[in-house]
């Protein structure tokens, strides 16, 4: 849990001191979203040239997974009108979360026979990596087109957060199906965000 704070301090420091700098820059973005279930997703910015932009997001998972996953990516806009208009992204994902696993050994009966249903149960802190590419779109508004809207769609792969516990010579593993669906390495990747340019 440690390692979690210093990490998430880290990102805040790193944003923020981004955000000092950016003031100078007129172009930086600084982005929020809610997601509908089970996180919060911060996003910073920083256009290169017309066409390309780099930046980060951090997502701060509470839901039945929780923990952080950050992301940098690169972003192309077709239009050559950055950071506006419509793009394609490719991302590098890396997250750590805390979760809750049980284990079952085999067979039914009394503690003392080898019929017994036996639960391990077993919380432990694990990471992932992986990958992901997103096609959206950025709409810049206001009198000085510094509120920003960003709307995409997208897929990514994350490796699944399996765990193995061996007992007896027997080695017994988990999928954990939620992760891959519905959790931080869900394959669909929708996000809207509304934010700041400076």
């Amino acid at each position: 849990m440690k390692k979690i704070n210093i990490l998430v301090l880290l990102f805040i420091g790193i944003i923020a001191s981004v955000t000092v700098n950016a003031q100078n820059n007129k172009g930086d973005l600084l982005k929020l979203d809610l997601g509908l279930l089970n996180k919060i997703r911060l996003t910073y910015e920083h256009p290169l040239t017309t066409a390309f932009t780099t930046g980060a997001s951090g997502d701060f998972y509470y839901g039945s997974f929780p923990g952080y996953k950050v992301e940098p990516f690169l972003r192309y806009y077709m239009g050559g009108e950055a950071p506006s208009g419509l793009y394609l992204q490719g991302r590098f994902l890396y997250g750590s979360f805390s979760k809750d696993f049980v284990y079952y050994a085999t067979g039914f009966g009394n503690q003392n026979s080898s019929n017994f249903l036996e639960t391990l149960y077993k919380k432990n802190t694990v990471s992932s990596t992986g990958g992901g590419l997103d096609l959206g779109y950025q709409w810049l508004s206001g009198r000085e087109k510094n509120i920003v809207v960003d709307f995409s769609l997208g897929v990514q792969a994350m490796n699944d957060i399996n765990h193995e516990i061996k007992q007896n010579g027997i080695t017994y593993s988990t999928t954990n199906i939620g992760f891959l669906t519905t959790g931080p390495g869900g394959i669909f990747n929708p996000h809207l965000s509304i934010g700041y340019r400076f």
